[in-house]
């Protein structure tokens, strides 16, 4: 997941609304100390990470009195969270830091020199997982009664493992990465103009397992299916496009394009998870069909990716809204 820019105009609060016996009140409001240009929502729903005008900025929507800001040197933001939500690994694309966040307190746990330039990590309970096109490294977390802000560097890692893929230039402007939720496999994407390339790694062997080159614009990173077998990206707004590389008796392990569809497995942050639709009339469902709320004309757009979801939790933050709107849903 990543932060970057999208307005001309960067709205400057976050509203979030909840569901009263009578419809939607305004719950609680939020301020962008500098601007929001996108936004994340933790898994569990309480946490909101705000990215604007080379800042990161956390809130908790259970506690509107706890936040937590920091500056940065750029837009560009990638941000990972631990299983249960706990924990965020953040760093900014392009750079060698990563720093490892309570998001229930927004403090430091632990600040990560890895000594390359990062193009995607995976954070769990007790380890941090840092990946670019030559290097999968790992780190143990400390404990969380330990000092605040723990520094390390590759020095403190516990594992590396080597995957390097000889097609990825060293000069592409940008390479985001996913890892597999087993730590078994990699998903490297590559942008130049007018393509991009998806390289697949194995992280046990080292062995790249193969690369396609796909057309379009290309958003963001590529994420796995929970089974590891898929990997998806975004292709063009509100759309996807996936691969499954396959056992071939002659060619050996052989990539097999999935999709266009608008709806890929996994759950990329803008499609609802438990059962919510939005229908084309702005209507948003239940799981069982029930109409929960028509969105306001000026609140829908056709590009889905101005959508975030996260449980119950909708966030709406695009071109048409003047300032960012969270709906909180019942059924």
């Amino acid at each position: 997941m990543y932060g970057t820019e999208r307005y001309r105009t960067e709205p400057s609060k976050i509203y979030l609304w909840k569901e009263s016996p009578t419809g939607y009140i305004l719950h609680r409001e939020f301020d962008g100390e500098t601007g929001i240009s996108n936004l994340l929502i933790s898994p569990n729903g309480e946490s909101i990470f705000m990215f604007g005008n080379r800042a990161i900025q956390l809130w908790r929507t259970v506690d509107p009195t706890a936040s937590s800001s920091r500056k940065q040197s750029h837009e560009r933001f990638i941000v990972e969270f631990s299983p249960d939500g706990t924990l965020a690994a953040v760093t900014q694309v392009g750079d060698k830091a990563i720093t490892v966040l309570d998001v229930k307190s927004g403090d430091s746990l632990l600040t990560i020199d890895a000594g390359m330039e990062v193009y995607g990590q995976r954070v769990t309970g007790s380890t941090v997982v840092v990946v670019n096109h030559e290097n999968v490294v790992t780190w143990n977390l400390p404990a969380r009664d330990r000092v605040l802000n723990t520094k390390a560097n590759v020095n403190d890692s516990i594992q590396t493992a080597t995957t390097t893929c000889p097609k990825i230039r060293s000069d592409s402007p940008m390479k985001f990465a996913s890892i597999s939720p087993d730590l078994h496999s990699i998903a490297i994407v590559e942008y130049t103009s007018p393509s991009f390339y998806l390289h697949l790694h194995d992280v046990p062997t080292g062995r790249c397992l193969g690369s396609v080159v796909m057309r379009g614009k290309g958003y963001g990173h590529p994420w796995f299916t929970s089974d590891r077998r898929q990997v998806w990206y975004i292709t063009d707004p509100g759309v996807a496009n996936g691969l499954t590389f396959i056992e071939d008796s002659k060619f050996g392990i052989k990539p097999k394009r999935l999709g266009p569809t608008n709806q890929p497995p996994g759950i990329p942050p803008w499609l609802p998870s438990r059962g919510y639709q939005i229908t084309d009339d702005g209507w948003i469902l239940g799981s069982s069909g029930k109409r929960l709320l028509r969105l306001p004309p000026h609140w829908r757009s056709p590009d889905t990716t101005g959508r975030t979801w996260s449980g119950r939790c909708l966030a709406l933050l695009h071109g048409t809204l003047p300032e960012a709107v969270i709906l909180e849903l019942e059924e």
